[in-house]
């Protein structure tokens, strides 16, 4: 799990946590994280015991009383904070019991492909025009932050205009899933190339293969 990823879920999530919630309504929040508005200060949170939730509550309010963003960074995944450890144990516990990475990467998948800006939909877009297949540049998704925004934090998350922290930390969300397709990207180019040499590598065994057979035959028609 990225913890720059979990971090800036947590900075979205805290800094918009004041108007995100407002829809009850709207279950996108709790089908995606498993949580309300008193998030971690619920009685209980899923996949987290009464003591893990304790502990991330305790990360989260020291998290809000933060200076900075800079502070905030380093209390959610710096390695020279102290005194976290267990409320960073605990949000790891609630990040993968919750699936939450999984649930992002769906909601975000299902926005880029009805908009048609997932990298494959790009990738066959300029096929043509590309000598070569490159994956395209995350700008491509740009247009469809806002629509991104609403499938992960609800409607209600566009009642105001994204900036600030909130902003920061969907797009660090953005830019992990785009890299997310990337990667994917790369092992299958990478696949695709091995096969394609092992390929290569056959056909000029049996080539050779065929040509040392032809030229021993030859050698025992001239001997006769």
């Amino acid at each position: 799990m990225s913890k720059k990823f979990m971090t800036g879920v947590i900075v979205a999530l805290v800094a918009a946590k004041d108007w995100i919630f407002d829809d009850q309504e709207d279950l996108t929040i709790r089908d995606v994280f498993g949580l309300d508005r008193e998030m971690f200060n619920a009685p209980k949170v899923t996949h987290l015991t009464e003591n893990q939730r304790a502990s991330a509550s305790a990360l989260i309010a020291a998290v809000e009383e933060a200076p900075d963003i800079n502070a905030r960074y380093n209390i959610i995944q710096g390695p020279k904070q102290e005194g976290w450890a267990a409320g960073r144990a605990a949000l790891r516990a609630w990040f993968t019991g919750m699936k939450v990475a999984a649930n992002i990467a769906t909601k975000v998948d299902a926005v880029l492909d009805q908009l048609g800006v997932s990298p494959v939909q790009v990738i066959a877009i300029d096929a043509d025009k590309a000598k070569e297949t490159v994956f395209p540049n995350i700008t491509e998704c740009e247009s469809a932050k806002e629509d991104i925004i609403m499938a992960i934090f609800g409607q209600h998350a566009l009642s105001r205009v994204p900036r600030g922290e909130f902003k920061d930390g969907v797009n660090i969300i953005v830019h992990h899933q785009w890299e997310r397709h990337r990667k994917q990207f790369r092992r299958a180019k990478d696949t695709f190339n091995a096969k394609t040499e092992l390929a290569r590598k056959k056909v000029k065994g049996k080539v050779t293969g065929t040509v040392q057979w032809r030229n021993k035959n030859n050698d025992i028609h001239n001997s006769n």
